[in-house]
């Protein structure tokens, strides 16, 4: 069912002179449960774990929350984990996956494989200063915020530039999807965010308009759709626990 990544890749950013003006809806959802999320392992390397009989009916389940969706096209990180988890939603409406580089979960590189609470609590940490802004320090041996940011970004202006008419389902990652929204659109920052992880088969939904980004829904909370410190005040949304001991400010880069 899935498309070359190759020639998905080409697909999702070719540029089109003239797009339409008119509202276009992307639907990020991120991967449903590996094994890797039952054990708490770091885990960023392609291809990566396939999904878990838990992780099937979740996938199972998304694809039925979407079935009601006017879906025109399925782009998937190239894991394992997500191409599962596109194909369901993909085959409900009877269109392919398109496998597209770029929105794969950030590279924690040395840490990758690791569930010792040492190297968890050094990713959260980065991760944390990562989303208060400093975003070109680097995961021993991985990648930068700032090079996720870039490769997620370019996928997404990509896919928005052919105008679709109807919804837009992209499958990707908790970590990458976080960063990429808080630094595209205007009524979501890097503290809010962090203060809302997505659990798997997540949606986060983006609305692109004549250049703007708005997160119109954060798993199933509608958010209004002005500047950044309004999603601020949604109070519906659970609070991310933060460690004891934890400086919620961030440290200085």
């Amino acid at each position: 069912m899935s498309e070359s990544m190759e020639t998905a890749s080409a697909r999702s950013v070719q540029m089109q002179m003239g797009s339409s003006a008119s509202v276009q809806r992307l639907i990020l959802a991120r991967h449903a449960q590996t094994e890797s999320n039952v054990l708490r392992v770091l885990d960023s390397a392609l291809p990566g774990p396939k999904l878990t009989p838990e992780g099937i009916r979740q996938a199972k389940a998304l694809a039925e929350r979407l079935a009601s969706r006017d879906v025109e096209a399925v782009f998937s990180s190239p894991a394992a984990r997500a191409r599962e988890t596109a194909d369901f939603v993909a085959e409900s409406h009877g269109v392919p996956v398109s496998v597209v580089p770029g929105i794969q979960e950030l590279s924690v590189g040395d840490w990758h494989g690791s569930s010792r609470d040492v190297d968890r609590n050094e990713f959260r940490d980065m991760y944390r200063r990562w989303l208060s802004g400093c975003q070109d320090l680097r995961a021993p041996g991985g990648e930068s915020a700032s090079e996720v940011i870039q490769r997620f970004v370019e996928v997404l202006q990509g896919v928005v530039s052919r105008a679709w008419t109807g919804d837009v389902v992209l499958v990707t990652h908790g970590g990458a999807l976080r960063l990429a929204v808080a630094h595209l659109a205007v009524n979501i920052d890097g503290s809010f965010a962090q203060a809302h992880p997505v659990g798997n088969t997540g949606i986060v939904e983006l609305e692109y308009e004549e250049g703007v980004w708005r997160c119109v829904e954060w798993c199933g909370v509608e958010l209004p759709p002005s500047d950044r410190s309004a999603a601020e005040g949604s109070s519906r949304m659970q609070v991310y626990e933060y460690p004891s001991g934890t400086d919620r400010q961030g440290p200085n880069c």
